[in-house]
């Protein structure tokens, strides 16, 4: 069984985001189709790019300006140690854009 969502429309970045602004995906193969096409269309606005991912990264490795790979294969243990990565950078922005 494969997972598709579709909710994810990269067409929503061309409203809100622009040059300057920073595109964060998470995507445990680095393959997913929709996190795929979302960092093509935020690099064609210009945007900085950060994936997480496991292991090999897959696509968004050659794609992304920042890739954070867990070494892992299991998607279990790949989202299980994204977590304190993503808490980390999520305390060190509040630190500097809220001191």
């Amino acid at each position: 069984m494969t997972w598709r969502p579709t909710w994810c429309s990269p067409s929503r970045c061309t409203v809100t985001a622009g040059r300057g602004d920073t595109l964060v995906v998470f995507s445990t193969s680095g393959n997913s189709v929709n996190v795929v096409r979302a960092v093509q269309v935020a690099k064609s606005l210009g945007l900085a790019t950060i994936a997480f991912t496991g292991r090999g990264g897959g696509k968004l490795a050659s794609l992304c300006d920042v890739v954070i790979r867990v070494p892992c294969e299991r998607t279990p243990d790949i989202q299980e140690r994204h977590l304190p990565i993503y808490h980390a950078l999520c305390i060190m922005l509040e630190e500097t854009f809220f001191p």
